[in-house]
């Protein structure tokens, strides 16, 4: 019984630690399948959001929203600007289809923090404009 319980905990184990990994032609594809998204439906938007997912403001990205090269896409238009419509602290994101299904999520971090995408500033109050600084997709190697 041990020894079965024993190489149980070695392949769970095993498996919790392996790295998988795409091809550069597969990361390609994975950005481009994005991109597509976010221009198939004549705009897409971010869902700028709490911790706790409660919708702080929306910001509309122009069509095309990314400029792509390979596997990295980097919104185009940037810095663009919006009003808040709640007060509260930014945390995550969500870029949404016309109908309003997620695309991709991520972190939000004022500039230099090292989130998925950035902002002047995290710390909103209702009818304070918010300027998103930078936001780039990198497909996962």
């Amino acid at each position: 019984m041990f020894n079965k319980i024993a190489i149980f905990l070695f392949i769970i184990i095993s498996f919790s630690f392996s790295t998988v990994t795409h091809s550069t032609a597969t990361r390609d594809s994975l950005a481009r399948t994005i991109l597509q998204e976010a221009d198939s439906a004549n705009y897409s938007f971010i869902v700028l959001t709490t911790s706790a997912d409660a919708p702080l403001d929306t910001i509309i990205l122009q069509n095309p929203a990314f400029s792509k090269s390979g596997a990295v896409l980097t919104c185009l238009g940037v810095p663009i600007s919006s009003t808040a419509a709640v007060q509260g602290t930014i945390a995550k994101f969500k870029m949404c289809k016309k109908n309003g299904s997620t695309i991709i999520s991520g972190t939000v971090t004022v500039t230099g923090g090292g989130g998925d995408m950035t902002v002047d500033n995290t710390s909103v109050t209702v009818g304070q404009t918010v300027r998103l600084t930078g936001f780039t997709y990198t497909a996962a190697p």
